[in-house]
Formats: structure tokens, C-alpha cells, sequence
């Protein structure tokens, strides 16, 4: 009971995989709350088995959040020679971006209204197929029925689950 409560207190706020940690003292206290959990409930002829994969989680992870600081700083460093390349004088200030945004932004706003208002009902669903199914998804022909989509898809993406769904339906009857 006593080890229970210690590794509550030591894992409090503290994610419960070294994946989520994003900073090697986070990291840190996750192997020690590990060891904890180790040295209090793993048999004493299994611990150093159990060490040894909470010790390469940690490598591994530690490696990962080393490149992960790496590419950060490299992309900071290439953001600041970015900056101190382009000359100051042709920046825009945030009022002259504005004022020339809503100019060239009026216009699609309302074709964009315009083109909303153009698909209704019928039409509007099969713009929303054409538009975000394409051609991955093999489109049955009656679309309102829910049967012909799931006859559809197992006939394209698992023809090899089809028995399955025959004799679910067999079950229905």
C-alpha cells in the first residue's frame, strides 16, 4: 500500500508514456517513477529484465526529443536569417495589409456565397461526394441506401470479409 501511495505522489501530473514527454526532465521522471513501479512490484529475479526495457524506452525517447530540439532550433535559426535577409523597407505595416486585404478579399467573399447558394438538396450532396469522396470511394447506385454503400465498399475494400456480412445478414431475417 505504502509503494502504491509513493508512486501515486511521484506520478502525479506526469504522462503516463515517455512519448508524451517533450523535455528530458519530464522524461527524467518518468524512468524514476518507473523504476519505482519496478523495484516495488517486479520479482527481484526479473527487476534488471524489466530495467533494461524502462532504461531503452528512456534512450529511445531521449534521442527522439534531442532531434526533436535540434530541428526546433535549426528552424528558429533559418527564421531569423530569413527576417534579416528581406529589407525592412519593402514590408508592409499591418494597417497598409489590411487595407489592401479586404480590397482583393471582397470579391471572393461574395463568390464564395455565391457558389455556396448554387448547391441545395440533392445537388449539394452530390457536390459534398464529388468533393471529399473523388475517386476513393466506389459509389453505389442508389446513394440513400445504406445496404448499397456497405455492398459498395466490401465489394472494393473487403471482398474477403463479404461471407461475414451475408451471414450477418442471414442472422437478421
Amino acid at each position: 500500500i505504502e509503494a502504491n501511495e509513493k508512486l501515486v505522489k511521484q506520478s502525479r501530473g506526469l504522462p503516463a508514456s515517455p512519448s508524451d514527454c517533450h523535455d528530458v526532465a519530464c522524461l527524467k521522471k518518468w524512468r524514476d517513477v518507473q523504476h519505482t513501479q519496478v523495484d516495488s512490484f517486479v520479482p527481484s529475479a526479473y527487476r534488471p529484465f524489466a530495467a533494461g526495457s524502462v532504461e531503452q524506452a528512456y534512450a529511445d525517447n531521449k534521442a527522439r526529443i534531442q532531434s526533436e530540439e535540434a530541428a526546433k532550433a535549426k528552424d528558429e535559426e533559418d527564421k531569423a536569417s530569413k527576417a534579416a535577409e528581406e529589407p525592412k523597407a519593402a514590408q508592409s505595416t499591418p494597417v497598409e495589409f489590411l487595407a489592401v486585404a479586404d480590397k482583393k478579399d471582397a470579391a471572393d467573399v461574395k463568390d464564395a456565397k455565391v457558389e455556396h447558394k448554387a448547391h441545395t438538396g440533392a445537388s449539394y450532396a452530390q457536390h459534398l461526394l464529388n468533393e471529399h469522396a473523388g475517386d476513393y470511394v466506389l459509389l453505389p447506385t442508389n446513394t440513400t441506401n445504406p445496404m448499397a454503400w456497405r455492398d459498395a465498399f466490401v465489394s472494393q475494400y473487403a471482398e474477403a470479409y463479404r461471407h461475414y456480412m451475408y451471414a450477418s445478414d442471414r442472422l437478421r431475417e
